[in-house]
């Protein structure tokens, strides 16, 4: 009995399995800094062209031109690529064909019902319907020919090509994506608590990492009226009322936008002596026992639980007592479905 449990007890044992690599969880992140009476909501966006489209044929077929590379400007109607359209032109020749032996027979049919009622008057319509149907393949069998072009629909710049010259596509395949770098807008991200607060704030300054010195006045387009699932976010779209002088703005570029309401010019001048530690409130959570804490992100991005003591709250602030050091990065948004030691990363990373 001890020799069949020792051995049972042994084939029990399994080799472990190599851990599959954890994937980082997309999170809002922001460094603690120091706060007093005139902290600043900020808000980290990016770039986007307003006007934007997926390139896709409406059938399937070869690729027989497609000249154009990332960065080539385009017009609007002009041809970004065509398919190998001898199939499509047979298919044409064919239902024009049939539509014309169709209405032949119709006018035959039509003559001899009303000369000589020679055929029956059901006769006449059954041709009259396969008329139809010739016209209406006929017409298909065009739009199917044309399909086999992809025409700009607007001005713009191609900035990403999906496929190369002389590839097989299938219908509603995006073959590129066109840009219009000529009116652009912002997306940030706001945490569900700031939405309720800075929903009527139409307004706000956006500013750029290439040019700190430089705002320009955005306006609020749209907004999410659903939280993004992971990061209990809502996507918010701005549109710039202007372009900075001497600033090359592209898609993806990042931006801060500040609401008007935190942008009242301030003099420059040393942080005061009760000057505290300030957090957004979305970045606090609050345990069992009444504690509060928030997930600092380490060097590696994995989140770490760290107590602290609140004071002040200011709008969607709040001032940290301890606990927190200036510099450190925390998550603000989607705090309650962290764990200790999950990996996470800024939400606008890839």
């Amino acid at each position: 009995m001890v020799l069949v449990a020792v051995v049972l007890a042994g084939c029990s044992k399994t080799t472990p399995e190599a851990a599959a690599p954890e994937v980082a969880r997309p999170a809002v992140i922001q460094q603690v800094g120091l706060a007093d009476a005139g902290a600043k909501l900020r808000f980290p966006g990016r770039l986007r062209a307003a006007k934007r489209a997926e390139l896709s044929f409406n059938v399937p077929g070869f690729v027989a031109e497609f000249g154009l590379t990332e960065g080539s400007r385009v017009t609007a109607g002009q041809v970004v690529a065509r398919l190998d359209d001898a199939v499509f032109k047979a298919r044409v020749t064919a239902a024009q064909a049939e539509f014309e032996r169709a209405r032949t027979d119709l006018d035959r049919y039509q003559r001899l019902w009303d000369t000589e009622q020679a055929v029956a008057r059901s006769e006449v319509d059954d041709r009259r319907s396969r008329l139809e149907v010739a016209r209406t393949n006929l017409a298909a069998a065009g739009q199917d020919l044309a399909d086999t072009v992809i025409k700009a629909p607007f001005s713009g710049v191609v900035t990403r090509r999906r496929l190369e010259t002389f590839a097989s596509v299938q219908a509603k395949q995006p073959i590129a994506e066109l840009q219009d770098l000529s009116s652009l807008e912002v997306v940030i991200h706001v945490p569900q608590r700031l939405l309720r607060n800075e929903g009527s704030r139409a307004e706000a300054l956006a500013f750029f990492e290439e040019r700190e010195d430089l705002s320009v006045p955005v306006v609020l387009r749209s907004y999410a009226t659903e939280a993004d699932p992971v990061t209990q976010t809502y996507e918010v779209v701005l549109t710039l009322k202007s372009r900075p002088p001497g600033l090359t703005l592209l898609p993806g570029m990042s931006v801060t936008v500040l609401p008007f309401s935190s942008t009242a010019p301030t003099a420059a001048k040393s942080p005061p002596a009760d000057a505290a530690l300030s957090i957004p409130l979305t970045a606090v959570v609050s345990d069992a026992t009444g504690g509060t804490f928030v997930w600092v992100v380490g060097a590696g991005g994995q989140v770490t639980r760290s107590n602290v003591a609140l004071g002040a709250i200011r709008g969607g602030d709040v001032t940290v007592a301890s606990g927190l050091n200036a510099g450190e990065r925390i998550v603000t948004a989607g705090v309650s479905a962290l764990r200790e030691g999950m990996k996470v990363r800024p939400l606008d990373a890839r």
